[in-house]
């Protein structure tokens, strides 16, 4: 999707870039606002290279990379002499690790956005200080490796920033569980340090390499040795008429956009041990969709009485749905809902299957009168990350409902789950004595089974709709029952 959209506009930039041969110099007067050619400090809140202790690579990773490095040189996939993600929306916004040596862990979070948005056009802002708070190598601000951060966020998931804020330190518990993963990696590959093949990685999405960091380094077409072990960073594409035309990588930095070329700067090839120890995230599109029912909750219930209700949550995307629930008091907001209890407040549904939760309404000690409060679903779908369910609790004297009571009249309930896998319950209420006749049928107005079709007591009645040996659509149950006549629609997945 995104990738074909950048074919586009990559040619533009072609064209662009002949238009202005030339290209960028560390002339003053040609740097952006907030731009900085300075040759002072590379990383802010460190005084002395010596300090940042960047990248941290095991004895087995090495002999990896010495075997993967042994190889002959692969085929140029792409004979472009310009490419640059930064121009096909194939990058999120620069972030600063701060006083930390955590750069490690914000070159594996970047590129694992990149991935995401290059695949789904859904740009995440993921949470580093997981990472450091929660990779199973202990890696901090005394530096480490991208590999923790990856297995992470394949085994458990990568969740929101906004839930898990950085605070550029360590030694923190693992709060992961309070928040929802938001997407998960599929996996990583090691990448040989060669040109060609680093480039070729690229074109799938920008990948995470290292440098060695030298006390008068400029952003600009800087030359320099060293085995590239100090700081992690994130190549976004190469320019070959760079540096004098000897060509240069297009680097995304974690110094905050007022550091160098807004955040990016210019290394030539080989320079300053570019190119060792570069791996890229895997990703593979598999998007969520939340379906839920009903759309807001309702109780009424005598004084002192308990209700329960179900919420339904499906999903008819193609990538597990991750959710959970917050309860919130509208009436003395931020307090929870102390009067509604949930029994599941977090759980997985994973494509074409449904699940639910039960909310259990408790009047307690509360006066007759209207109580009003907010259910809020946070998942993962990138179309509805939060939904905000109303819910009300009415407590009126002789209007309360509960099993052992007649309805008050007949009524038809939605069925649940809704989409469902194989079987759904419909819920019907009865106030009197009747004939009910409940038949399925489907978008052709064909019958396709008789659910029930007998004299039954006033009172609250279900039944079960087995649909294993039906094909996935949309079918139509509805109910007979005296005079009354109600037909709804639900949806059959698999």
């Amino acid at each position: 999707m995104l990738k074909t959209t950048a074919i586009i506009v990559y040619t533009v930039m072609l064209f662009a870039q002949a238009c202005f041969a030339g290209s960028i110099t560390p002339d003053s007067s040609k740097m952006s606002p907030g731009q900085d050619n300075s040759a002072a400090p590379f990383a802010a809140g460190y005084t002395e290279w010596d300090q940042c202790p960047g990248r941290t690579i095991s004895d087995d990773v090495r002999k990896h990379y010495e075997q993967l490095n042994s190889r002959p040189s692969p085929v140029l996939l792409n004979t472009e002499e310009y490419f640059d993600w930064r121009f096909m929306g194939g990058v999120t916004a620069v972030k600063d690790q701060g006083d930390c040596g955590s750069c490690w862990d914000f070159a594996a979070v970047a590129a694992c956005e990149s991935a995401v948005k290059i695949a789904d056009s859904v740009e995440w802002d993921l949470s580093e200080q997981q990472v450091i708070d929660c990779n199973a190598s202990g890696y901090g601000c005394s530096g480490g490796w991208e590999e923790a951060a990856y297995e992470l966020f394949i085994n458990y998931g990568a969740i929101e920033e906004d839930c898990y804020p950085y605070s550029a330190s360590d030694g923190h518990p693992c709060d992961q569980d309070t928040c929802v993963a938001m997407i998960k990696m599929e996996d990583y590959v090691y990448v040989q340090n060669d040109e060609n093949a680093i480039k070729n990685e690229i074109l799938n999405s920008p990948v995470v390499s290292g440098m060695t960091i030298h006390n008068d380094f400029n952003w600009y077409c800087y030359y320099g040795g060293g085995n590239g072990l100090d700081h992690a960073i994130v190549l976004v594409g190469w320019d070959d008429n760079e540096c004098n035309g000897n060509g240069a990588w297009i680097v995304k930095n974690s110094l905050g956009m007022y550091w160098g070329d807004l955040g990016y700067f210019y290394l030539p090839y080989g320079s300053c041990g570019v190119g060792n120890y570069t791996n890229r995230p895997v990703y593979e599109s598999r998007l969520p969709e939340l379906v839920f029912a009903p759309g807001e909750l309702s109780f009424v219930l005598e004084p002192g009485g308990i209700v329960s209700e179900n919420l339904s949550i499906s999903n008819t995307g193609t990538g597990d749905l991750y959710y959970r629930f917050r309860l919130f008091d509208i009436e003395q907001p931020p307090q929870p809902l102390v009067w509604l209890d949930i029994d599941n407040d977090c759980g997985r549904v994973i494509p074409s299957e449904s699940g639910g939760v039960i909310f259990t309404c408790s009047a307690g000690d509360y006066p007759e009168g209207s109580y009003q409060g907010v259910v809020e679903l946070y998942c993962n779908d990138p179309e509805s990350v939060h939904v905000d369910i109303p819910v009300t609790m009415n407590i009126t004297t002789g209007s309360g409902i509960s099993n052992d009571e007649i309805p008050l009249q007949i009524a038809m309930s939605p069925n649940y789950p809704n989409p469902f896998n194989q079987s759904t319950i419909i819920q019907y209420s009865l106030p009197r004595e009747e004939h009910v006749r409940i038949v399925i049928y489907d978008m052709l107005g064909r019958k396709i089974d008789l659910l029930t079709e007998s004299r039954q007591s006033a009172g609250y009645h279900e039944v079960t709709w087995n649909a294993s040996d039906n094909a996935v659509g949309i079918y139509f149950y509805q109910i007979r029952a005296g005079d009354f006549s109600d037909t709804k629609k639900m949806l059959l997945l698999k």
